[in-house]
């Protein structure tokens, strides 16, 4: 469970069940509810339209600044980042949904040595289809039980960090287009007992690790 952000924020929103457009703002200091470690303050927005309550857009943007060395030290370095994200969720007939993610992120120094030194930029994001096997036929009671569930997560990292090793960097320069990127595949079977009591079986797939050579 994420920590919750120490700030104020606005939220609200306009309009029917037709079409509704729902939004929220928040000024925090970006350390959850920790010590505060810097000055720095984060902005926070996020902005939802829904359609026929069957189709959600979303996306959302923050932005702001880490403290990366030496706490509350005069002479610590802060990383500016942002994040960029885009969602979706879509309701089809006998309760199946699909739904995703898609996010983009960018640090301009993630060392806190020189600054500006060591930039990190990177996307990725998934996409989930939930369906239930009663789709079939709404008649079976076996059926109504069963959900198929598939999934497809990805990581893309465009700036990787610049190791102190150099012949760990020249393994990463070489083989940038497979160590940088991660696809992983799933598949699982959902069978419930009772609303809130089921058994799941699931097998997946991943083609590499970031930092790794391809497996």
């Amino acid at each position: 469970m994420a920590r919750r952000q120490v700030g104020v924020s606005a939220y609200g929103g306009i309009g029917s069940i037709k079409a509704r457009f729902d939004y929220e703002i928040a000024y925090v200091n970006g350390t959850n509810d920790l010590i505060d470690t810097n000055t720095e303050k984060d902005l926070f927005f996020k902005g939802v339209l829904s359609l026929h309550e069957r189709l959600r857009i979303g996306a959302l943007y923050y932005t702001g600044e880490q403290n990366i060395s030496g706490g509350s030290n005069l002479n610590s370095e802060n990383d500016k980042f942002t994040r960029f994200g885009l969602d979706a969720s879509l309701n089809l007939p006998r309760g199946a949904n699909i739904f995703g993610q898609w996010i983009k992120g960018v640090d301009d120094d993630t060392d806190g040595v020189m600054h500006g030194a060591q930039p990190f930029e990177f996307s990725g994001g998934f996409l989930e289809a939930d369906v239930p096997l009663s789709v079939l036929s709404m008649d079976s009671k076996i059926l109504r039980k069963i959900w198929l569930i598939g999934k497809y997560d990805f990581i893309n990292v465009d700036k990787q960090i610049q190791l102190q090793d150099a012949t760990m960097n020249a393994m990463f320069e070489k083989n940038i287009g497979n160590e940088n990127s991660i696809k992983l595949y799933s598949l699982a079977l959902r069978y419930y007992f009772m609303p809130n009591v089921f058994m799941l079986i699931e097998a997946g797939k991943q083609d590499n690790m970031i930092g790794y050579p391809p497996l």
